[in-house]
């Protein structure tokens, strides 16, 4: 299932850089899938699991930049998500 992840303001406030399940990244996911992420380089994976899925690139590079303490702005993206891990709503 195709889902769209917005990284907002909010998320960015409350995220912390270097941090692969409290990133902005992944609170954008748990909120679009219902499930808890986390967060690598280039891929993300259901929590406690290592099945990985691809960060397509607008995202690597938000995540380079947080990391980097660069000023981020709120975008959106689409992941290819299993449908299992795919919230219902």
């Amino acid at each position: 299932m195709k889902v769209t992840v917005s990284v907002t303001q909010q998320d960015i406030d409350k995220g912390r850089a270097k941090n692969v399940l409290c990133c902005p990244v992944a609170l954008a996911l748990r909120r679009a899938t219902g499930k808890g992420w986390t967060v690598g380089m280039a891929s993300v994976s259901p929590h406690k699991s290592r099945t990985g899925i691809a960060l397509p690139a607008e995202a690597v590079s938000f995540i380079d930049n947080l990391d980097d303490c660069a000023d981020v702005k709120p975008f959106a993206f689409h992941l290819d998500v299993p449908d299992d891990l795919a919230s219902a709503s």
